[in-house]
């Protein structure tokens, strides 16, 4: 398991969301995965994230 392997830090699905979701696999690692209240797929992000841009994701789809 690429968590275990990689020894990341956070509160992480263990199991590849890909599996339960029918979601592609991340091209890499990190990747962040934004639902809706509804469970739907809203943003696939590749790469580090900080608090601010993810923020502002959440934000855009608040309002759109």
């Amino acid at each position: 398991d690429q968590i275990l392997r990689f020894k990341v830090n956070i509160k992480s699905n263990l199991t590849n969301p890909g599996l339960l979701y029918w979601w592609e696999s991340p091209t890499s690692l990190p990747a962040t995965y934004i639902l809706d209240i509804n469970g739907q797929l809203r943003e696939t992000l590749i790469g580090p994230q900080t608090q601010e841009s993810l923020e502002a994701i959440i934000k855009s789809h608040q309002e759109s």
